[in-house]
């Protein structure tokens, strides 16, 4: 009879220490998601990441192979900048077959995604840094980036 309710009592706590392991306290506001559509790619969750060690979740949702990177923002530049620095090389690409940057890019992170597929975007970032996330359909118009978020990885002290 002992034997049973310590049985029984064990069964319970690993159920109760299942259940609890199994539901999250964070809310899905603190996924970091980067997704490419066929409306051009958006980004939900934190901005503003604590050093060290995260993901962005990444998600291709187009019928042709994507690329999601993190890049340094350059100092004072805004995204607006960055996106107008690769589309300016992309046009210079398209009319002399080179491809120039005015501006060094310093790439922290990337990875590729076949259609309809998802992934992480693993970054390893141990001090205070401006990054701009990318999106890059691999379409029919080369270097087509879409900048679409800036992170702000947070001092930690």
């Amino acid at each position: 009879m002992l034997r049973r309710y310590v049985a029984l009592s064990f069964v319970t706590l690993a159920t109760v220490g299942l259940a609890v392991g199994c539901s999250s306290d964070s809310s899905d506001e603190a996924v970091m998601r980067a997704t490419l559509s066929g409306d051009g790619c958006r980004y939900e969750g934190e901005t503003t990441p604590a050093p060290g060690t995260f993901a962005i979740d990444v998600r291709n949702d187009t019928n042709t192979p994507a690329s999601f990177a993190l890049m340094m923002l350059p100092k004072g530049a805004t995204l607006k900048d960055v996106q107008t620095s690769f589309d300016q090389a992309r046009q210079t690409w398209q009319k002399t077959g080179r491809y120039v940057l005015r501006r060094p890019v310093s790439w922290v992170t990337s990875t590729r995604l076949a259609p309809h597929a998802a992934s992480e975007l693993p970054v390893n970032m141990f001090r205070r840094a401006r990054l701009a996330l990318i999106c890059a359909p691999w379409n029919e118009r080369p270097f087509d980036l879409i900048v679409v978020a800036e992170l702000n990885v947070a001092s930690d002290g």
